[in-house]
């Protein structure tokens, strides 16, 4: 997979001011996991999990996840960056935005099309517009066919779907599967349905 090119230009319009008010941590980013979580090393040596709050990478395994781990480090890696801390997450990883060289680094990877804005947990105007920005414009992994979001993802991997008959829809996007496609009943949100319903695959044909 080629790497990253043109994130500098795409990123431009992700710069933000950090608000007085928020709680801040700055550190050195010392690891990168994945697309939204890295590791910050404080100036006491105390290291911090973080995760980019308000997006969701894809996970390890699925397409585009080394690329988006990829363009989160070119954002952060080795680089002295400012958190603003919104919470802790279940796994005890601290939530928050990152800045470095005055970029949202949160807002840069949806812009960039390495992250989803995470719907569920985020009602962020400026994540939903980077998003459909992204989207439109297939940057990413928007240039990617029938891209899952990393929550569906991690759903079919917890309790895999079932299907009988000859097409499953993914209700998603409106793609139809038949049986000799590898989607075919994996997509939680999904159903079996027509020879005629939705879009046929642009792989297995529908």
């Amino acid at each position: 997979m080629n790497r990253p090119t043109g994130i500098v230009f795409l990123l431009v319009s992700a710069l933000l001011t950090i608000p007085a008010s928020a709680q801040t941590v700055t550190g050195k980013v010392v690891g990168i996991a994945d697309g939204d979580t890295l590791t910050l090393l404080t100036p006491e040596r105390t290291q911090l999990k973080v995760r980019l709050d308000g997006i969701d990478a894809p996970e390890n395994g699925q397409e585009f996840s080394a690329a988006s781990k990829r363009a989160l480090s070119d954002l952060t890696a080795g680089k002295t960056v400012t958190l603003q801390v919104s919470g802790t997450d279940r796994y005890q990883r601290t939530l928050g935005t990152v800045f470095a060289d005055g970029q949202n680094v949160n807002l840069a990877m949806v812009r960039a099309g390495f992250a989803w804005h995470y719907v569920k947990y985020s009602d962020d105007p400026d994540l939903a517009a980077a998003e459909s920005a992204a989207r439109a414009e297939s940057r990413g992994l928007w240039a990617g066919f029938n891209p899952i979001a990393p929550w569906d993802y991690r759903a079919i991997k917890k309790k895999p779907q079932t299907a009988t008959g000859g097409h499953w829809l993914n209700s998603s996007s409106g793609v139809r599967h038949n049986t000799s496609c590898r989607w075919y009943g994996q997509t939680s949100r999904g159903r079996a349905c027509g020879p005629d319903e939705g879009r046929p695959c642009g792989i297995c044909g529908g």
